[in-house]
């Protein structure tokens, strides 16, 4: 039995193997946001629940992390969110505040200091965060590219 139990704690050690195509089709991580990040962009899972499905995105130096949040009233969800945000950051800096966007989707704001877009179409709620890059042009461009690529039916 001990020898049993050895031989299967020796068997995890490995990294784990990449995802077969099969896996991929499967995966809840949007595949059309993996390619508006462009052909060689991965996914992967990091959270899952009835109504919430969070992803992170990688593309050669971009780096993103989405979640996609299919829970009711998302339209009243955004605009709550985005009016306690500025609330929560009257009398900081700009980069604090956050900015309204028109063009994407039924409503998005895009925070510069945590580079972090929320977006909505009315029954979804859409939040980028960009990890990488660093600088606020390239990570707000690619936020929106993001959330727009999300936002599709």
């Amino acid at each position: 039995m001990l020898v049993a139990l050895l031989a299967l704690s020796a068997c995890g050690g490995g990294s784990t193997p990449a995802p077969t195509t099969a896996q991929q089709a499967r995966s809840p991580c949007p595949r059309a946001i993996a390619a508006a990040l462009g052909a060689a962009a991965d996914a992967r899972l990091d959270d899952r629940s009835d109504t919430v499905v969070d992803c992170t995105y990688r593309a050669g130096a971009t780096t993103a992390r989405v979640r996609v949040d299919s829970a009711p009233q998302a339209q009243f969800r955004f605009s709550r969110a985005v009016v306690e945000s500025g609330q929560a950051h009257l009398g900081d800096p700009p980069s604090e505040l956050p900015q309204v966007l028109d063009g994407i989707g039924a409503g998005a704001a895009w925070t510069a200091a945590g580079r972090e877009l929320l977006a909505t179409d009315g029954r979804r709620l859409v939040t980028v965060t960009v990890v990488r890059p660093r600088a606020d042009a390239p990570a707000r461009a690619t936020a929106v590219t993001v959330a727009r690529a999300a936002l599709k039916p």
